[in-house]
């Protein structure tokens, strides 16, 4: 109850006032307090979370009228939107127009794993390697920073120069890691340099010679060309002078020189031979003074060849004394042969007798013109005797050349003090019309002997032994060498094939330009490279194979 005009109510319900006069008159009414106690429902929305790119976020918070926040590290805000930096648990207290209050929590949590960055690529930079790459891992972007300037921004960097690179991985979450490798250079400086053993003369050995790689590609006059480091040319002419080129490489690098060849013709002559003419020419040994030869029941002949392409020897005169019979020839066609007949070569028989050989040459045909050589003289003995060499055998019968084999032969009888023994090899036909010696000994039965490298390829070489005092021949090899040479080159005409089956081999490069034909059958094998030319052709029908692999059998 209340006695004053004015009440003060504090619970819900009807009130009745009685109000009186002066007059001692009353009346009442009544009035209706109601209470609002609705409490208000909060609510958050907001789900970003904390990274170390994303240094903030907010939460927004609904549902009254009035807000009040609070969290970690003494954190307050009285706005519905509160901006957080760090990560905890956050308490909103939302008010309504009618005093009622309510509180709600929201989590921000904060995800700083950093990544783990892996670079791979292990190649480096060489002369033949101008550029490698390195792959980064570990995150979803990358940035490549390193020498000169350089930067990338994928995961892969295309790297052309050596240093230490260094790639920023960032994952999802944007915190990022820094990894780095290393690119090195492996090109190494050659140097190069090329020489020859000359100045020469006509028919020397040119011998090339060069230093400074692992591989060697020599180039020079009419089309020569050799892998080899140390190439030698036989039979040298004038056409062979100039300049050789060789590239020199190692680890993919590679550098040039140059040598110039010099032939001349300082000393022009001939070479003499004694010779078999049957059942095929055989050289026997070269013409000297005093040469000694065992008696041989074969007929035999002397052969001059010229030293020099210029000047140039038209025509010899010939002459052997010694013997019942006329030794003596006119002959205009190199080489010159002291028995002719319709123009091939014959010989005699020539019994124990000591001999004089005579020889001029001239400068226009049938002995006329300028006597430009001669008289040169030889005396040589045909001797009797009974020693013989039986027929040689080898230590093998395929090899490449520079190889080394050993070649023995059996002797009988006396021979002279300082007799030696040397193993000569036919050329890549069997012939022994020009033979090479590959080998000398004391011992028969144990000659050593290395093949020249710059023989041709071919399965048709012999062999024979020969002593030196006196000199006696063997058989030749009742059986053929099979010899691959170090580089071939095949050009058409001469070495188109239409038929038949064939196999190049090459130790080192096979160069075709030539054709093949109809129903040939060919195939290439070399150690390094084949090189197919601008006009090689190996038409419809023609089996052609090239194969890599090594062809030395040792």
């Amino acid at each position: 109850s209340a006695s004053t005009a004015i009440a003060t109510i504090s619970a819900p319900g009807t009130y009745t006032v009685t109000v009186s006069n002066a007059n001692g008159c009353s009346a009442q009414t009544t009035t209706v307090v109601t209470q609002d106690i609705t409490v208000p429902t909060p609510s958050v929305s907001g789900s970003a979370n904390l990274t170390c790119s994303t240094t903030s976020v907010t939460r927004t918070a609904s549902g009254g009228t009035s807000y009040s926040w609070s969290g970690p590290n003494s954190f307050s805000a009285s706005t519905a939107i509160a901006t957080i930096s760090a990560p905890g648990t956050y308490t909103v207290t939302v008010s309504n127009a009618n005093g009622c209050s309510a509180q709600t929590t929201t989590v921000v949590t904060q995800d700083i794993t950093v990544p783990i960055p892996s670079v791979i690529g292990s190649a480096n930079l060489t002369c033949s390697t101008t550029s490698v790459t390195r792959t980064a891992s570990g995150g979803t972007s990358y940035s490549w920073s390193g020498p000169n300037s350089f930067s990338a921004s994928t995961a892969t960097a295309t790297i052309t120069a050596p240093g230490t690179y260094t790639v920023t991985v960032t994952a999802a979450n944007g915190c990022s890691a820094t990894a780095t490798t290393e690119v090195s250079d492996a090109s190494i400086q050659i140097i190069a340099s090329a020489s020859n053993s000359g100045p020469y003369e006509e028919s020397h050995l040119i011998q090339l010679m060069a230093s400074g790689g692992t591989s060697y590609s020599w180039s020079g006059p009419g089309g020569f060309s050799s892998s080899l480091q140390n190439p030698s040319i036989p039979n040298a002419t004038i056409g062979m002078s100039g300049i050789y080129t060789v590239t020199v490489s190692s680890a993919g690098c590679s550098a040039t020189a140059t040598t110039e060849v010099a032939v001349a013709c300082l000393n022009p002559g001939m070479d003499y031979y004694l010779a078999y003419t049957e059942p095929t020419l055989e050289i026997i040994a070269p013409l000297a003074e005093n040469l000694q030869v065992q008696r041989s029941d074969r007929k035999m002949t002397i052969i001059a060849i010229t030293t020099c392409e210029n000047p140039k020897i038209e025509s010899v005169k010939l002459q052997l004394s010694g013997t019942t019979n006329i030794q003596y020839t006119e002959d205009n066609n190199m080489p010159f042969e002291l028995h002719e007949v319709n123009g091939l070569p014959s010989g005699d028989v020539l019994q124990a007798n000591l001999y004089t050989f005579i020889a001029r040459g001239y400068s226009e045909d049938n002995a006329r013109g300028n006597e430009l050589v001669g008289p040169d003289v030889f005396q040589f003995w045909i001797v009797n005797g009974s020693q013989t060499l039986t027929e040689p055998v080898a230590s093998t019968t395929s090899l490449c050349v520079g190889s080394s084999l050993t070649v023995s032969t059996t002797a009988s009888g006396t021979f002279e003090p300082g007799n030696s023994y040397q193993v000569y090899l036919s050329d890549a036909n069997g012939s022994f019309g020009n033979a090479t010696l590959i080998g000398t000994s004391t011992s028969p039965n144990n000659i050593s002997c290395t093949l020249p490298n710059y023989l041709k390829s071919s399965d048709n070489y012999r062999i024979k032994v020969s002593s030196t005092a006196p000199v006696v021949t063997s058989a030749i090899s009742g059986y053929t060498l099979s010899i691959v040479s170090s580089d071939v080159v095949l050009t058409s005409p001469n070495d188109d094939l239409s038929s038949g089956s064939e196999t190049q081999k090459a130790i080192n490069t096979i160069k075709a330009s030539n054709n093949i034909s109809g129903t040939a059958n060919t195939e290439f094998k070399s150690g390094k490279s084949i090189t197919l030319e601008p006009g090689f052709q190996a038409g419809t029908g023609t089996i052609f194979k090239a194969a890599i692999e090594t062809v030395c059998p040792d």
